[in-house]
């Protein structure tokens, strides 16, 4: 305790990484606001898009995309990690299960501040050192959060150097497919112009790209499983006949010893026991009313949105009601891996892999082992391997003839990418942001005889409601300690944010007409208005915003 004490009282400690990466540390009281989440929101989508592509002229940077979106919610009530430093509790532990467990529910009502400050810890420990050797990680992103029953949790985006080098040489491979298919072709007399030709072209390159696929799946597979081993291939019969008493299946464990015996003598059996005990006991999504195992109105996972349709017969509209479950279950059962839309959002594609339980959140085996409680993982699909590649037939103008090319077109998202949803998912508001509807109704409800209806009135009773929600004792004490709500290795000053400032030295024409990414300068264009930038030649052109430019490219910094 003594030296992470030192931690939060010391002011910042920068150990250098490669890159734009540094090590995190504590940082000074950050408040839970809805202006705090939307900056970090944006930093981190800033950032996640200056990685999406290589900048030419900056030899240090290399595309980057997120790997792993996760979600560590450790047992506060009886994890052994943390009660073991609570006062008093070495002799609570040698009494009887209930007595016990009223000792530890005393525990975490005295000492609040020990159990948020041992969460972040779990969280740090984890994000910083566990979790960056598992995952070959390099930068990561992760969020402190309390549930509606006031659990503290964590989600933590990992991004992976090595991991996004490999996803490129798959598409490389994909490209290169084609343009060897091409050649060959040419240096056989075949002609591109033949519908035969171009078909056998694609089935080729399709094969590489099914190829690709799979490489991915098994890249991604010693990470994260959807297979309960407490359950047999059915889905149905139990591989074991113990029952997990969540007050008491854990509070006395000793993981340090667990772990060495194991070891030591290449037992594994206890490790074994304790991971279906978890597992079965905290990672099924149980307690649907609906019909055919789907969620009513009334259970807590409802989400509940309206259809519009047409009416055949009628010609009229209408509108139902679509219950779904916001964990996403139940969900498929499958034998081989799948990747396939996801249920809330069908721009996003789920990796899933074998699965012999409906309801069973897919984790990581060893984050179970640590957190002892539920854990979620999921794979952020590559954009290119969620469907499969076009191949265009383009004309081209040779020196001869006009004649056929193939082009390949990968598949690319329109809207909200897989990367941003995830994003803004994990750095959503604390509170939870109220319609213009929903302001107006609570400033008419408080609003006094002859009081003005003015934007001063309709913020101050906002601010009232949003002061009168629930707010977890852990998330009092979290802010109390000066624990950041956001533990990150980035340098945001390195990336698009401040991208402006980071003009190309060694411009030359012939590289190409573009003096900055034209990101930035859109960027850049819809801070001011229409106010147009034009780059020519090294130089900003003589234009009215010319002066406001050069004081954004060194004041962000």
């Amino acid at each position: 305790m003594t030296g992470f004490n030192r931690v939060l009282t010391a002011g910042p400690v920068n150990t250098q990484l490669t890159g734009q990466y540094a090590n995190p540390v504590f940082k000074s009281s950050i408040p839970d606001t809805a202006p705090f989440w939307k900056r970090s929101r944006d930093d981190a989508i800033a950032v996640q898009r200056d990685w999406e592509e290589s900048v030419p002229w900056r030899k240090d940077k290399m595309p980057m995309s997120i790997m792993l979106f996760q979600t560590r919610a450790p047992p506060y009530n009886h994890h052994p990690a943390i009660h073991k430093v609570c006062p008093g509790t070495e002799t609570l532990s040698i009494q009887s299960d209930q007595e016990f467990l009223e000792g530890r529910r005393r525990n975490v009502l005295q000492y609040p501040s020990i159990v948020s400050f041992m969460c972040a810890l779990m969280a740090e420990l984890d994000t910083t050192f566990l979790s960056r050797i598992r995952y070959d990680g390099d930068a990561y992103f992760t969020r402190f959060e309390w549930g509606a029953n006031a659990n503290p949790h964590a989600h933590r985006l990992y991004f992976s150097r090595e991991f996004s080098q490999h996803m490129d040489s798959l598409k490389l491979n994909i490209q290169n497919c084609l343009q060897s298919a091409k050649d060959e072709c040419l240096n056989t007399g075949q002609d591109l112009d033949n519908p035969l030709v171009q078909d056998t072209i694609r089935t080729r390159v399709l094969d590489c790209w099914d190829h690709a696929r799979k490489d991915y799946i098994e890249y991604m597979r010693p990470f994260y499983t959807n297979w309960n081993a407490g359950l047999l291939a059915d889905g149905k019969n139990k591989t074991f006949d113990f029952i997990y008493e969540r007050t008491s299946a854990i509070c006395r464990l000793n993981m340090a010893s667990v772990i060495d015996n194991a070891l030591t003598t290449g037992d594994f059996s206890t490790l074994d026991t304790i991971y279906v005990t978890v597992v079965n006991g905290t990672c099924r999504h149980l307690g649907h009313t609906g019909i055919n195992d789907q969620p009513s109105k009334t259970d807590k996972c409802a989400v509940v949105k309206k259809k519009q349709s047409t009416c055949k017969e009628t010609g009229n509209k209408q509108s139902t009601e679509v219950i779904t479950c916001k964990r996403r279950k139940p969900q498929s059962m499958n034998k081989v891996p799948t990747i396939e839309p996801d249920k809330h959002n069908k721009k996003i594609f789920q990796l899933q892999f074998e699965c012999n339980d409906k309801w069973f959140n897919g984790h990581d085996p060893f984050e179970i082992l640590h957190v002892l409680s539920n854990a979620d993982d999921k794979a952020v699909v590559p954009e290119f391997l969620r469907k499969p590649p076009v191949i265009e037939v383009s004309c081209c103008q040779n020196k001869d003839n006009r004649v056929q090319d193939l082009n390949l077109e990968f598949f690319s998202d329109t809207g909200d990418s897989a990367t941003e949803y995830v994003t803004k998912y994990a750095f959503k508001d604390a509170i939870p942001t109220k319609t213009s509807n929903e302001v107006l109704i609570t400033a008419m409800e408080k609003l006094q005889d002859g009081e003005p209806i003015n934007q001063g009135a309709v913020q101050k009773m906002y601010n009232s409601h949003a002061i009168a929600g629930t707010t977890s004792i852990f998330q009092a004490t979290h802010l109390n300690q000066n624990i950041p709500h956001v533990l990150s290795n980035v340098n945001i000053k390195s990336c698009s944010v401040s991208g402006l400032s980071l003009l190309r030295t060694d411009y030359d024409k012939k590289d190409g007409e573009d003096y900055i990414l034209p990101p930035l300068i859109k960027q850049f264009d819809g801070r001011h208005g229409t106010t147009a930038v034009f780059i020519e030649c090294g130089r900003v052109a003589k234009t009215e915003g010319r002066d406001t430019m050069q004081h954004v490219s060194t004041s962000v910094l």
